[in-house]
């Protein structure tokens, strides 16, 4: 099975399965029914599983992507910005030379260009989200790693105040390093050992279950494919 494809199929099959257990999705005016978000993110993670990547890719950025930016992001600017960060990974996988999309002579060229840009950029934009976050709002992040055991541990070397400086300085360079394409071994390490301290850390709901697939991207760029259109074996 493919690093990417596991990834983001269980991302999607985890959050189907939480779009029944947790009932705060349950009972959110502003997502769709459970029953469909089950249906719906199921089916895009069997599809994965079994290989139909740019059609599950398309379904996953179109569908995700609609109920996301129509009815949560307008009304929390900062709602889970992995999950922007995996609609545009959804959509390099859409955009792979193998699929129709990529056959197609018009847009041929978009199916080369695009997907690697996509794939960085899905990783790299929720480090830049935290980190802008972590200067515009230290307060929050203050509060959050003096309320938690293990985010306070860590920062405990250094003090929480230096800590949530790091917090912007880092992740904010690492974006844009990540976009930029450089490095691209080093930068998949670092990226896929952050995302993963942080889906220890922070757990369900803030990191589980989509650090996993930013996870899998960054293994893609570990890799060195995030310089080729093709999906990471």
């Amino acid at each position: 099975m493919r690093v990417l494809e596991a990834g983001l199929a269980s991302v999607s099959i985890l959050w189907g399965v939480a779009s029944i257990l947790d009932p705060e999705i349950g009972l959110n005016p502003r997502l769709p029914n459970p029953a469909i978000l089950l249906v719906l993110h199921v089916a895009i993670g069997l599809l994965l599983l079994i290989k139909r990547t740019a059609t599950a890719g398309a379904a996953s950025f179109f569908a995700v992507t609609a109920y996301y930016s129509l009815r949560v992001k307008p009304f929390a600017p900062l709602a889970e910005p992995q999950t922007v960060g995996l609609c545009a990974i959804s959509l390099y996988l859409a955009l792979n030379p193998r699929s129709l999309l990529g056959k197609l002579p018009r847009i041929r060229w978009a199916a080369h260009i695009l997907p690697p840009l996509l794939l960085r950029g899905g990783v790299a934009y929720p480090f830049a989200e935290w980190g802008l976050d972590a200067l515009r709002n230290p307060a929050h992040f203050k509060a959050y790693i003096a309320g938690n055991e293990l985010a306070y541990l860590l920062a405990k070397p250094v003090g929480i105040e230096v800590s949530v400086f790091l917090v912007f300085l880092t992740e904010c360079v690492l974006a844009l390093l990540i976009l930029a394409g450089v490095w691209s071994r080093a930068l998949g390490i670092v990226s896929a050992s952050l995302l993963s301290m942080f889906l220890v850390v922070a757990g369900y709901p803030l990191a589980f279950p989509q650090n996993l697939g930013l996870v899998a991207a960054s293994l893609c760029i570990l890799k060195g494919s995030a310089g080729r259109a093709s999906v990471c074996a």
